[in-house]
């Protein structure tokens, strides 16, 4: 992913360049083959974090946004399909963070489009609040790994 210099510094003043490591990375050249050999229990906050670096403390739950809100970072909801499409809204960095932080923190399986209550994190990231993404990220690999192995998703 191309990332703009803005983005880059926004990673940075957050304390959040891990996803800056992730996002640099090279991707698996046979993922297909290497994820049934996963052990779903090395997939842990420690690990994330020394992986990483990504800071291991902050908000674990949020309550979600108004739909004006919402409609304000994200752009028009989509009743069809009950979400709120990544590519919306005004705000380039906004826009270029929420795709980092939903690719990379794996905030929803399909980060082309994510419901009300994992948008919140996306805000709150953005707007300064500390979110312990180990933990997200941890919850959101286990069960897209598995999801992945049992063949519900590609």
């Amino acid at each position: 992913m191309a990332l703009s210099t803005a983005t880059r510094e926004w990673f940075s003043e957050h304390g959040l360049e891990g996803f800056l490591r992730i996002a640099d990375a090279q991707p698996h050249d046979k993922p297909e083959k290497v994820t049934p050999t996963i052990d779903l229990e090395e997939i842990a906050e420690g690990t994330i974090h020394a992986l990483v670096g990504l800071p291991a403390v902050g908000l674990r739950s949020i309550e979600s946004p108004s739909t004006e809100i919402l409609t304000e970072y994200f752009g028009e909801y989509s009743l069809s399909s009950k979400v709120y499409r990544t590519q919306g809204g005004e705000d380039i960095l906004f826009r270029e963070v929420a795709r980092v932080l939903l690719e990379y923190g794996f905030v929803h399986s399909w980060p082309p489009a994510i419901p009300k209550y994992r948008a919140s994190f996306v805000i709150a990231a953005y707007e300064g609040l500390k979110v312990d993404w180990t933990t997200i990220i941890v919850d959101c690999l286990r069960s897209g790994i598995a999801s992945l192995v049992e063949g519900k998703k590609s």
